[in-house]
Formats: structure tokens, C-alpha cells, sequence
């Protein structure tokens, strides 16, 4: 399994809120390098999505219902760009959308 998938289940599986937020957006950056380079349809909306999700972040009071917005919201898109994965990741990122959502609910 590819590493930064791999470490971003794991993340939420472990529950977000117990991830420190540096690393958090650390793992934002680099799926936004990730999908900047990625060639399927989708991934240039899915890098808008984390960049607000990153900017949300670092305000100096971060939403939690924007937050939760644009956490389900790349939940739904990865989950439809799931099956378009060619290395065998499919699901594990159906898994990953699902726990996008599931994190968007717990914000709520």
C-alpha cells in the first residue's frame, strides 16, 4: 500500500482530533502535491477541496462545521475516484472516504 495512504487511514481510524495539527497538514500538503500531478478526472477539484481545508486550518479559530463540510465532501469524491485507482488502492480509498465522512459526522 502506497505510505501516504497508508498513514492517512491510519490517522483516521485513530480518530482525527487525536492527530496534531502540523502533522495533519502536513499529510494535506502532500496529497495535494500527490493529486497536482495526478491525471483523473476529479483530482484538480479534490486539491481545491484540501487547499480550503487547509486554509480553514490554520485560521486562527478553525470552523468545525466548514470543517465537517469539506471533510464530507472529499469523502463523497474520494470515494467516486476510488474505483478509477490503477494500483490496486480502490479500496482502501473507498475505506478512506468513508472515514472522511464518518470524521465530518463526528465534527458535527
Amino acid at each position: 500500500m502506497n505510505p501516504l495512504l497508508s498513514s492517512t487511514l491510519t490517522a483516521f481510524q485513530n480518530g482525527i482530533t487525536r492527530t496534531a495539527l502540523n502533522a495533519g497538514i502536513e499529510t494535506l500538503m502532500s496529497w495535494q502535491h500527490t493529486l497536482e500531478h495526478a491525471d483523473f478526472d476529479g483530482a484538480g477539484d479534490l486539491s481545491n477541496e484540501l487547499a480550503q481545508l487547509k486554509m480553514t486550518l490554520q485560521s486562527p479559530t478553525p470552523d468545525p462545521v466548514q470543517i465537517a463540510r469539506l471533510l464530507r465532501s472529499l469523502g463523497e469524491r474520494t470515494a467516486k475516484a476510488a474505483p478509477l485507482a490503477h494500483d490496486g488502492s480502490s479500496a482502501d480509498l473507498t475505506a478512506l472516504g468513508r472515514l472522511l465522512g464518518q470524521s465530518a459526522e463526528q465534527l458535527e
